[in-house]
């Protein structure tokens, strides 16, 4: 691929991560304002039923612990995006992307991490009204967060590899 088309396809990348950053924080802000009945409509975790005496706070709550991998995926789709700039920069096989494709990788992990904490936390939450012995932790560990974990593991690899062929790079040029 020549550098040109590189540039092409990182600005047009930048432009589509810049509407998702913007267009993901505006329909969740019209969504608690326009729809707030769809709080109350909550569902959790997938094949957890949420205790009919749940409070407006457990509910909440187990939201708000909801909105915690939301926040990673915007902050991973926020490094992708800044590898994007430097690409539509001419600015490819540096330190600086090894960082970018790095941190990429350690946002892919976390999220690929996060079900094993974020689950369980709302599935006490939401079956915590329930009598004793009614209520319920969910743990899931399915195959879509292992070839996540690998995956994130190949581009924090890919980082790491890309940083040192950059300082190799960085050296060379200095004897020049």
């Amino acid at each position: 691929m020549t550098r040109a088309k590189i540039v092409k396809w990182a600005r047009l990348m930048r432009g589509v991560a810049d509407v998702v950053l913007v267009a993901v924080p505006l329909v969740l802000i019209a969504t608690m304002v326009f729809l707030p009945a769809q709080l109350a409509m909550f569902q959790g975790p997938p094949g957890l039923q949420v205790s009919p005496d749940a409070t407006r706070t457990h509910v909440a709550l187990a939201q708000a612990v909801g909105m915690v991998p939301l926040a990673i995926a915007m902050w991973t789709l926020w490094q992708m995006r800044r590898l994007f700039a430097l690409y539509a920069n001419g600015v490819v096989l540096t330190l600086q992307a090894a960082r970018q494709i790095r941190r990429v990788g350690q946002g892919f992990l976390i999220l690929a991490l996060l079900p094993l904490i974020v689950i369980p936390a709302q599935s006490v939450l939401l079956s915590w009204a329930n009598p004793e012995g009614q209520r319920s932790l969910s743990v899931t560990l399915d195959d879509n967060m292992l070839v996540s974990i690998i995956v994130s593991g190949f581009l924090i690899l890919i980082g790491w590899a890309m940083a040192q062929a950059a300082d190799v790079a960085a050296e060379n040029e200095s004897f020049v």
